[in-house]
């Protein structure tokens, strides 16, 4: 797999509610979560194997992680490892985590909505949906559209330094106090130079998906996080998804660690607020259930047309460079030897997730896990891949 920013990154016959504890605090890390009622989650023929593969992560080098896994054989949702070290909590198969640039499609699906609403059409320019002073300090404003902005071809940078200089213990200190908020993020992309004309070429772009949050607010006038729970998560009930953001973090998230010198030394970063910042491009809480819920309706035709759901999986028009993969609308296309596979990678500091998708087996594997590894997505896809050939022949 690669890395968050070269690409983002699958059935379920009832949409199940979780039956989660009430939010008692802003930071109530890791209180526990209980399973959805009556959810059949442990019986999967391989779920020793599934078990065992997230043991061996833990011991090598993860703090916590949950896997689901749904194919033909049915459903299997577990996990490992430490949600919090102080407290010794261990991570559940139903704990929250901070999901990253996954969050890119949920975005981009409720795009797709307002586009089926009419509210939005693919082609407009996105200097029509923004502030005109913004629009006039966004670069080739004028003739970038929304397509491009969801697919990474607008030309757009990736994100200001002052996002990625998180990442680097010796930038920000021991203690950090992030003071950026999403208004901040976007006004980072001032005057920016492109790095080419929008629709020749292929550039990740967080900053894209942060205009995608105001184009959204501006065709709906309502907050971009209340249309993503209006339009996703609600009617989907997916209790155990949130949008992040400054004033309000879920009971029951996974606190956040990071190995900043390759030592195996865990730095507690669950207060380092870079998910402010990283707005509709990476801000959504959430569970593996919870994401492959919301796969399996999205993929499954229950969320949109079917000329709306073909667009957003079109991969053709943004082809990533020195790769085969290409990309659509908040996910990515690509081949795991001769099979199509659709991915996303999400990662914050502290905190990664990553959904593989195999059509043709009817597979859906999602993973979240509280550190920064992302060998693990690896080990994950070679597990599957090694029983897509007997899922295949059923």
């Amino acid at each position: 797999m690669r890395d968050a920013r070269q690409y983002g990154a699958a059935s379920l016959t009832a949409l199940l509610c979780a039956c989660s504890p009430p939010l008692e605090s802003e930071r109530d890390y890791c209180a526990p979560m209980t399973a959805p009622d009556g959810l059949d989650f442990t019986s999967h023929p391989d779920g020793a194997s599934f078990q065992e593969l997230l043991d061996g992560a833990v011991q090598r080098a993860l703090p916590g992680v949950a896997l689901q896994v749904q194919d033909p054989d049915g459903l299997w949702i577990g996990a490992s490892g430490q949600c919090d070290f102080e407290t010794n909590q261990a991570f559940g198969p139903f704990t929250r985590s901070r999901v990253g640039s996954v969050s890119k499609i949920f975005t981009a699906t409720t795009v797709m909505l307002l586009v089926e609403e009419g509210r939005l059409r693919l082609d407009d320019r996105i200097a029509d949906h923004l502030d005109p002073d913004l629009a006039g300090h966004v670069v080739n404003s004028e003739i970038i559209t929304v397509r491009q902005l969801l697919n990474h071809t607008s030309g757009l940078p990736y994100e200001p330094a002052y996002v990625s200089a998180l990442y680097a213990l010796g930038i920000i200190g021991d203690d950090p106090q992030q003071e950026g908020h999403f208004a901040d993020y976007v006004a980072e992309l001032h005057d920016q130079p492109a790095l080419f004309e929008p629709g020749q070429g292929w550039a990740y772009s967080n900053f894209g998906y942060a205009l995608l949050g105001l184009i959204i607010e501006d065709a709906t006038g309502k907050d971009h996080a209340e249309v993503l729970r209006s339009h996703l998560f609600e009617p989907l009930g997916l209790v155990d998804t949130f949008y992040d953001s400054e004033q309000f973090t879920p009971a029951g998230l996974a606190r956040g660690y990071m190995d900043f010198h390759g030592d195996g030394g865990l730095t507690d970063v669950s207060d380092w607020d870079v998910y402010q910042v990283a707005g509709p491009g990476g801000a959504v809480v959430s569970t593996v259930h919870d994401v492959g819920t919301f796969l399996q309706a999205l993929l499954g035709g229950r969320l949109l047309r079917p000329a709306s759901l073909e667009q957003l999986l079109d991969c053709s028009g943004a082809d990533i460079p020195d790769s085969a993969d290409g990309y659509g609308f908040g996910i990515n296309c690509s081949e795991l030897d001769g099979r199509p596979v659709l991915s996303h990678v999400g990662e914050l500091a502290g905190y990664m997730a990553a959904f593989l998708v195999f059509p043709e087996e009817e597979t859906i594997a999602t993973t979240i896990f509280n550190g920064s590894h992302g060998v693990v997505v690896e080990e994950i896809a070679d597990f599957l891949k090694e029983r897509l050939p007997a899922l295949t022949r059923r």
